[in-house]
């Protein structure tokens, strides 16, 4: 939130003038129409509703969220009854399910910062086999 708060957009939004006018470094097609802020109802209706991928994104979003609805809320039952598991054991599945996906991206992040001198790609391969692995497991 103090973020949001004391975050500033452009120099405009604080009263100083563009940059391009500070340094005197305009670029070759520049015109004043590119300094023009949009309204929230401009920005929202006119590139928010009407872009197709975040659409997209929006409804496999809705798709994830039924899968993990389902998991985290009837896995345990389904242990009980499918796998066989008493009460005890398909709790403690259950917690070793949650609490296995936080891990291993925070090694990501610990690797990413330190040892990798911020080589991502080096370790996603791994983290994300991990988490494959996990979810694989758990449901054996």
């Amino acid at each position: 939130m103090i973020v949001m708060l004391l975050l500033r957009d452009t120099p405009q939004s604080c009263g100083l003038p563009p940059i391009e006018k500070h340094r005197h470094d305009y670029p070759a097609n520049y015109s004043a129409e590119h300094e023009r802020t949009f309204t929230f109802k401009e920005i929202f209706f006119g590139y928010v509703l009407t872009n197709r991928f975040l659409w997209a994104i929006a409804i496999a979003n809705a798709f994830v969220y039924f899968v993990r609805y389902g998991v985290v809320n009837w896995i345990p039952t389904y242990l009980q009854t499918a796998k066989g598991f008493n009460f005890k054991e398909s709790g403690l599945a259950w917690t070793a399910y949650r609490t296995g996906g936080p891990s291993p991206a925070l090694f990501c992040a610990a690797g990413f910062r330190s040892g990798l001198q911020g080589a991502a790609g080096t370790c996603d391969p791994f983290f994300s086999w991990r988490s494959r692995s996990r979810v694989s497991l758990s449901t054996a």
